[in-house]
Order: structure tokens, then sequence, then C-alpha cells
């Protein structure tokens, strides 16, 4: 049965043809003129209060073949909301899905999706995740907020390498034994903070937990393999367990009880440290790590000079990202490449890292060390904020980007492509930059463009070739 054939059934409840209009209203940009109209009427039918939703047979013959070439779907806080995935079933290319604050309940149809490797069902009233089990390919999944009492069922889920739950579902994770691929486990939202990680499953490649609150650290050391803990908060007071985990290199505890920072010395490995806690009086523990470049320790018993002493011992990011001597030079030579290739490391590929190639934290911290040191070297000559912005990024890519908003800022482009390529070239691993423009913020009638800087040349399409030609020609 194809995707027509089934809207065409005279007995389909009115949810499942929301959800087709849902996919139509999605794809609809990609079909002809007429279709696309037809495609804007129809979206218009999707409020609650419509009396008789109708699909025409011409417009979702029209728009099926785009709907099967889908491989990734967000349907994130539809409105109205989501309801029924049934139509889904049919979409079997996608290897993508977020169907996040709707109001699903039954996901059966979601295990024909066998291509998927990421899905995200946050805050739906899910009764059964039991179909999940189908979905051998998945890496990333995201559950939190859904009601479930028992997450045994992600034993099965044998790729799996991101999970992101809920505090209120750590009883439900208890009850699995083993990930034997998670690296990434998030922990955020509601509940209350549970008690030690001695009932965790076994996870033996885990290198990253997020959002974790905790009355206690006990069993943390269980897990040798982590590389950072973010966002870390509780009623604990015992920092112990962190002493045994050798290969840390980040540490970020919002708040906790913890009267003593003697066990971190421990840990050879930290590079960056954030501790809060009105019961330490005594940083010098800190002053015993000689990798440390970041440390933000707070606390009512702390003193200005303490606090002083602790960022005069840490060292510069320098050490860890900039090399002593380059392996190349700037060129502003341009390449014009097809619109695929240009879009390669923007969607399809992480750029200079593997996917789990890498630790995270670090990856992060060179992100904060490239971008000040590009923002340093434009301010000489712009003004952030008018002339040009670094937005705040979070990607696991050695890739950032940089948007340019002002005449002064483009008709300076070859200097600011220069400077850029200097950091870049001056940077232990390569990177790239995405640069492009946003004149609409300035009024500018100028026309935008985008291009990646290397480190000794500049990627652009062909529509955009002639305007970086001339602009970098100055």
């Amino acid at each position: 049965m194809s995707l027509v054939e089934y809207a065409a059934n005279p007995l389909l409840d009115d949810e499942s043809k929301r959800t087709i209009l849902h996919l139509i209203n999605r794809v609809s940009y990609k079909l002809e003129d007429r279709f696309r109209d037809a495609a804007e009427a129809a979206a218009a039918t999707l409020p609650d209060s419509e009396p008789e939703l109708k699909i025409e047979a011409d417009l979702l013959s029209h728009a099926e073949p785009y709907l099967l070439d889908l491989t990734w779907l967000n349907l994130q806080d539809a409105r109205p909301a989501l309801i029924s995935v049934e139509p889904l079933r049919f979409l079997t290319n996608l290897t993508g899905l977020c169907i996040k604050n709707n109001a699903v309940r039954e996901i059966s149809a979601l295990g024909s999706l066998t291509k998927l490797k990421q899905l995200h069902l946050d805050s739906n009233p899910i009764t059964d995740l039991s179909p999940i089990i189908q979905l051998q390919n998945l890496q990333q999944l995201s559950i939190a907020e859904v009601e479930v009492s028992d997450l045994s069922l992600l034993a099965f889920l044998t790729q799996l390498t991101e999970l992101t739950l809920s505090n209120d579902q750590v009883a439900a994770l208890q009850r699995c034994d083993v990930l034997t691929s998670l690296k990434y486990l998030s922990l955020n939202g509601r509940g209350s903070p549970f008690s030690g990680f001695e009932k965790f499953p076994a996870m033996p490649r885990i290198l990253e937990m997020v959002g974790v609150e905790t009355s206690s650290l006990e069993g943390i050391d269980r897990f040798s393999t982590l590389q950072n803990l973010t966002n870390i908060a509780g009623t604990f007071s015992d920092l112990m367990p962190l002493a045994s985990l050798g290969k840390l290199t980040s540490i970020n505890i919002l708040s906790c009880n913890a009267t003593s920072l003697e066990c971190l010395a421990s840990n050879t490995n930290l590079r960056s440290v954030s501790v809060h806690s009105d019961g330490i009086d005594d940083v010098s523990p800190l002053f015993r790590l000689g990798k440390l470049s970041s440390a933000n320790i707070t606390g009512q018993l702390l003193s200005p000079e303490q606090v002083s002493d602790l960022n005069r011992h840490v060292r510069s990011w320098d050490m860890e990202f900039k090399i002593s001597r380059r392996h190349m030079q700037p060129c502003n030579q341009l390449i014009v490449v097809s619109d695929d290739e240009f879009s390669y490391y923007d969607s399809k590929q992480s750029f200079g890292i593997g996917e789990w190639d890498g630790n995270r934290g670090m990856l992060l911290n060179e992100m904060d060390w490239i971008g000040t040191q590009i923002e340093t070297r434009l301010q000489s000559f712009l003004k952030d904020g008018d002339d040009f912005h670094w937005p705040f990024q979070v990607r696991y890519s050695r890739s950032a980007s940089i948007v340019l908003y002002s005449d002064l800022a483009t008709q300076r482009l070859r200097q600011v492509v220069e400077q850029v390529q200097s950091v870049l070239c001056d940077a232990a691993n390569e990177w790239i930059i995405y640069l492009h423009t946003d004149m609409f913020e300035s009024g500018s009638a100028n026309p935008d463009f985008e291009a990646w800087v290397y480190r000794n040349c500049i990627k652009v399409k062909h529509e955009h070739a002639d305007i970086l030609e001339r602009l970098i020609g100055r």
C-alpha cells in the first residue's frame, strides 16, 4: 500500500489526516506553484476547529515522491499537536525524526523506520516504547518527560551512543543492565535528585554525563572512561568518587556541599574545573594540576586573593591549541565548487573530527579559543555587533561561522579573510570558517554572499564567485 492509497481510505481518522497535511506542508516549498498553493490551502484546514479535513489526491500524489525521499523530518511543536504517527510508516528513508512536544500516545508505526539513526520523542504521552527495539540502527535517542517505568529495552539498542532522559526516569534506567555503546548521557527536566550511580547500567564506553542532579556521587567511579561531567548539581558533599576518574578533562559542578577539593588534585588530565560550594575555603589543591587552563571556583568562604592566585596558576589555552611554528601561510585563492561540495560540511559530515573521535568538552574549549582569537583580531578594525558577529555555537565539528553585517565589513573582506586565516594557520588542528553576510540588518543594497574560509584558500559557490573576486581583489 502506498501513502496515497492509505490516505484514500474513507474510514481514515482525522488525526492521521492532520498528520498527512503536516507532512505535505513540510515539503510544500519543493512543489510546483499550483500544488504549492493547494498545499497552503490544505495547511489552513489544520486547526482543530475544522469540521471536515480533506486531502486532495492530486496534491498528495505530487508531494509523495518528495516525502518518500525525506531523510530528516522535524514535527516538533506541531500545531495542532501531532496525535497520530501512522502515516510516517511510509517514510522509510528517514534517518532522523523529531516529534518533541506533541500528543502522540502510540508509536508502533515507527518500527517500520529501520534506517532511523536519530529519534526525538520528548514530552509526549507515549505509553509503550517497545517498537523502538526494531530500530537497530538507532544512535541517538531522546525520550525526556515520557512516562516510563522500565527502560530495560535499551539494552537491545546496541548502536545507541547518545541518550537523553529526564531525572524522573532514572529508576526506569536502572532496570537496564548494560548500554554497550553509549558515550553521552544527558539527564534534564523534571524529577527529584537520585542517590548515587551504583544501580546505573554498565556503560563501558561512556565519555560524558550532562545535567545530573544527585544527592551522592557514590558509584560514579564505575565509569572510568568518563572525560566530561557537565552541569552536575546536588546536595552531595564528598567528591572522593571522582578521584579515580583519570581520564576526566572537564568538571562543571553547578552546586554542591563539598568542603574540599583535595581529591581533584589526582585528576592530572583536568583542563577545566568549575565548582560552586559555600563549604570550600581552599583552592590550593588545584595548583597541582599542571594542565589546568580554566578554573572557576566560587563560594562564600573564598577570598578574592585565593581566586586571584588560582587564576595566575592556570595556563593559557595557547598551550593546548596553538602551534609554535606554522606549517603553511594564509592564501586568498578562490576555489569555485558545486553546491553539494559547498554544503557537505554543513549538512553531511563534521569537519576535522569524526562524531566520536574526540573529546567534546575539549572541542568546545577549542572553539571558544578560536573564536576569541578571531574576534580580537577583527575588533582592531571592525566593531563587534555592528560590523560582524561571532554567534554562540555548539557544534561537534572543527567548523564555525562569522556573520558580516555592514558595508564596511564587506569592503574590508580581504583583511577579514587574512586575519581569519592567520588564526587558522596558528591553530594546532585544522578548522574552517563559514563566512556569510546578512546585509538586511544594515539596510544595505549590496547582495549577500557566503564562503568557506580554509587556511590556504576560500571555497565559494559559482553564484557568489564574482562578488568574492571583486571584494577580495580590492
